[in-house]
């Protein structure tokens, strides 16, 4: 089907077009005058849309977000027929449903791989021509569960938590070129969005150990779905974000998606899980005691990234405090002070690289057979990847999370069992305030964090049955080397970027900012005294401004919001 394109047109790309949401808002659109191109990955089910278009300024086109060629092509097609791109809908993606643990490495790497690589693929292949063009605007499907995180779901939250922090950043980076970024958030809709979703293979077969509860999330879910809303509702709300002079942050579509936020936030914890336990009579909350350990015995703790930093110090400090510490670390060339710290106190360094699922299981089981157990695991391996959003490449994404979020799943992965069967534990992922604020310059590390925040929450969800506890540490700045050994995408100081000067600006700034920061002793101390805590709180912050921020940030209209953040970066007051 082939239409000859008006000039006064607007031009929409939307990704994900066979079904559900991309298939309504593509039909939607070209009803009301856009020209679009609607995508898809498999060509053989553009039957149904392509009949219902007859007539309309709508033409389908193949492409799939995980293959960077395709990407390429397609956009290169609509320039080469259209001539621009004046707004690109992200819709393409998917849901896996399953515990946390009990996904495989290739299950998570090819959730992440379409619904946030993917996502950030097509619009860095965008960009250039919005740029060129002077304008430009980007509408991402996010989803409540981008908001708040669901047992079961936790892996797909994940996801959407990434694309909210993707989306706040990028609107601060490219407000100085005239383009303009918003996400659309629909509550639970009826699609095939669900019939769809991936099921963790271990839970198909049947053995899971969280199998009872998990088919009891499932089959709620599934008993609400005939009820809902429909899919043209969210094209209705990404119709109202491009129609807009000035889009909004967030389109929340439905009434869950607008009002369960804000209640979940205003919420105490122990009432959240007390309605959920009564809503899905899924999980029965464990009572949690202090673990007594044998007489004689000292409790294990397993702290990652341990060679410098928070690592270094929180295994120093737990070894004090009577811990036997397994210290870990990556390269042996930077471990002298944790080597020099074992002399005199009971830290056991030893070799782990959160990126290999091997060097993990091997680590872990050292320890298992040395001591029997793992009472307490840090989960501290993670680094910084710095540069605006254009400027990282695929690895560059893809090295963010293989360690910030894929390596602490492959840790906590390793070490739950035991803890499961003996009937206690804890872990502590050290997340940042970076998960919930994101910035220009740091998008990437704050939807590293924002998806750690997230999967920490559906880790304590599930596994508070089996009397293993969940918290994340969150702090702000700290006096560590994370800004000297911050990694640079590839083309965030080369010739190529347009972001140079505004790079050069947000690495003074950063410099700056952490001249002031908390000693690292701060942060120790806020996590020894969680670990007093039965049972441990959600999220611990560190430093006063840290909850100021945490506050403000829930309690400020998001404009607001914005426009403070702005007034700290000086590029984005322009354009």
């Amino acid at each position: 089907m082939f239409f000859r394109f008006m000039e006064n047109q607007p031009v929409v790309l939307i990704t994900g077009c066979s079904t559900g949401i991309g298939y309504e808002t593509a039909l939607l659109l070209a009803r009301k005058g856009f020209q679009v191109f609607a995508t898809m990955r498999d060509m053989k089910k553009a039957g149904p849309l392509r009949r219902v278009a007859q007539g309309l300024p709508l033409e389908i086109l193949p492409l799939d977000v995980d293959k960077p060629a395709s990407v390429r092509k397609a956009v290169a097609d609509v320039l080469k027929k259209a001539g621009r791109i004046d707004a690109l809908v992200n819709n393409a993606g998917w849901g896996a449903f399953g515990a946390i643990e009990e996904f495989t490495d290739a299950e998570i790497a090819a959730q992440f791989e379409t619904n946030v690589f993917g996502l950030m693929r097509v619009t860095r292949e965008v960009l250039p021509a919005m740029r060129s063009q002077g304008k430009g605007k980007i509408v991402q499907i996010g989803s409540l569960a981008g908001r708040m995180t669901f047992a079961g779901i936790g892996l797909y939250c994940a996801t959407k938590y990434a694309v909210e922090a993707i989306t706040e950043s990028l609107r601060l980076e490219l407000k100085p070129f005239g383009v303009q970024a918003a996400v659309v958030e629909p509550g639970n809709i009826r699609t095939p969005f669900k019939v769809n979703r991936r099921k963790a293979a271990v839970f198909v077969k049947g053995r899971s150990a969280h199998q009872e509860a998990l088919e009891k999330v499932l089959a709620y879910g599934n008993h609400f779905s005939p009820s809902t809303p429909g899919p043209a509702k969210v094209a209705e709300k990404v119709l109202n974000a491009l129609s807009a002079s000035t889009m909004a942050i967030r389109y929340p579509a439905g009434l869950d998606a607008q009002w369960f936020p804000v209640v979940r936030w205003f919420m105490p914890d122990f009432l959240f899980d007390f309605l959920m336990k009564r809503m899905y009579r899924r999980f029965q909350s464990k009572t949690t005691h202090k673990v007594m350990l044998p007489a004689g015995k000292a409790p294990v703790a397993l702290v990652t990234g341990a060679n410098s930093g928070i690592g270094l110090a929180s295994a120093k400090a737990l070894a004090e405090k009577g811990y036997r510490v397994y210290a870990t670390y990556r390269n042996p060339r930077k471990a002298g002070g944790l080597w020099q710290l074992s002399r005199t106190l009971p830290i056991f360094p030893l070799i782990l690289d959160v990126n290999r699922t091997p060097s993990v299981q091997k680590a872990v089981s050292q320890i298992l057979k040395r001591e029997g157990r793992i009472d307490l695991l840090v989960n501290n391996a993670g680094f910084v990847m710095a540069g605006f959003w254009e400027d990282l490449s695929d690895k560059d994404l893809r090295d963010q999370f293989e360690t910030n979020v894929f390596g602490q799943i492959r840790v906590s992965r390793a070490v739950l069992p035991g803890m499961r069967e003996r009937g206690s534990g804890r872990i502590l992922n050290v997340g940042s305030v970076a998960g919930f604020i994101a910035t220009p310059g740091l998008g990437a590390y704050s939807a590293s964090k924002h998806s750690l925040a997230s999967l920490t929450e559906a880790l304590r969800m599930e596994n508070r049955p089996f009397g293993i506890e969940v918290s994340e540490l969150a702090p702000g700045e700290i006096q560590t080397a994370v800004v000297e050994n911050a990694r640079l995408g590839g083309k965030v100081k080369s010739g190529d970027s347009h972001y140079a000067p505004h790079t050069r600006v947000f690495e003074n700034f950063q410099k700056e900012r952490f001249k002031r920061a908390a000693p690292v002793e701060k942060l120790v101390g806020v996590l020894l005294k969680a670990l007093g805590d039965y049972p441990l709180k959600r999220r611990y912050l560190v430093k006063p401004d840290d909850f100021l921020v945490y506050y403000l940030k829930w309690l400020l209209p998001d404009a607001l919001w914005e426009w403070g953040l702005a007034r700290m970066f000086p590029w984005s007051k322009s354009g």
